[in-house]
């Protein structure tokens, strides 16, 4: 059986989507459960949920504040029946077919199942958004770093083998999915991506929501990691962001750290962002991408460093 978890906070309309696509997969619903976890809203979703008709095995959890998408994961999974758990975000879409493969891929072969996101199209962030199709997983990555809770499947006794979401990480962190990933695959749990297991981003994303999210996770739980798990050093690269030491380093490790600190001056960053925003709805080199998010990730440790 499957158990498939939605956190939700403040976005009942978009959360009866998500419903109403649950209520048309192909797999039977006698094979699946939904639970619900609303995060303290006060936007009527606990009345909807409480009063909820509908053909679904539709369970709810209710938090009387809000206490972020860890702690609302963990009640789910704590909550879920089925040996198979499906996280999906409230702001998605399933795909007919989407539980049915998923169960399909646990059937066949044993580990950690990361779905296909598409993005709702928009004109003005079409290179945006050809990048966030075309990396993770999209381009070959197949580690932890690859997971992401938007769409994804994991059998629940390796969630609960893991010990589960990071509840220390409060509601205004972003990021709590990856440290679940690192810690699945410490059980050696191999990353799959299943290109067929689709689900739609009911809205657009943005550049700017994109970098604001790069700079949460940086500022706030970035320096948890790395206490925590060393490794997310490497992960991100946070090296680069070490002192030149030309005579006890090799000479090409030298020449990134000393290109990094010059790309990481504002007026370069300025100018880049500048570039990407005014060229986002034709073509954008995938580069530029992958240096504003790596600027505004590791802003808030550079400062620091530089102090």
């Amino acid at each position: 059986m499957i158990s498939v978890i939605i956190p939700t906070y403040n976005r009942l309309s978009s959360l009866k989507d998500m419903i109403r696509s649950l209520e048309g997969q192909s797999l039977d619903v006698g094979e699946f459960e939904v639970i619900v976890v609303d995060d303290g809203s006060n936007d009527g979703t606990y009345k909807w949920l409480s009063e909820y008709k509908g053909r679904l095995n539709l369970r709810y959890v209710k938090h009387h504040t809000n206490r972020g998408t860890a702690t609302t994961r963990n009640d789910g999974i704590r909550s879920a029946k089925g040996d198979i758990i499906v996280f999906l975000d409230d702001d998605i879409k399933a795909d007919r077919d989407l539980l049915f493969t998923y169960l399909t891929a646990h059937q066949r072969e044993d580990g950690v199942f990361v779905g296909n996101v598409i993005y709702e199209k928009n004109a003005r962030e079409r290179a945006l958004l050809r990048y966030l199709s075309t990396r993770g997983v999209h381009k070959g990555k197949r580690d932890f770093t690859c997971f992401i809770t938007q769409n994804a499947s994991v059998k629940r006794n390796d969630a609960i083998d893991a010990g589960l979401f990071n509840d220390s990480i409060s509601c205004f962190f972003q990021g709590e999915d990856i440290e679940f990933a690192y810690k699945l695959s410490l059980l050696s749990k191999r990353f799959i991506y299943i290109k067929e297991a689709v689900a739609y981003h009911s809205h657009t994303v943005n550049l700017q929501k994109v970098l604001l999210d790069a700079e949460r996770f940086g500022k706030n739980l970035l320096p948890l990691l790395i206490d925590k798990h060393p490794v997310f050093r490497e992960t991100f690269k946070l090296y680069l962001l070490d002192p030149v030491h030309l005579l006890k380093e090799p000479l090409s490790l030298s020449l990134q750290k000393l290109i990094v600190r010059f790309s990481l001056h504002r007026g370069i960053y300025n100018l880049i962002r500048r570039l990407t925003t005014l060229f986002n709805g034709f073509f954008v080199p995938f580069i530029f991408f992958d240096y504003l998010i790596f600027y505004n990730r590791t802003k808030w440790m550079s400062q620091r460093q530089s102090l």
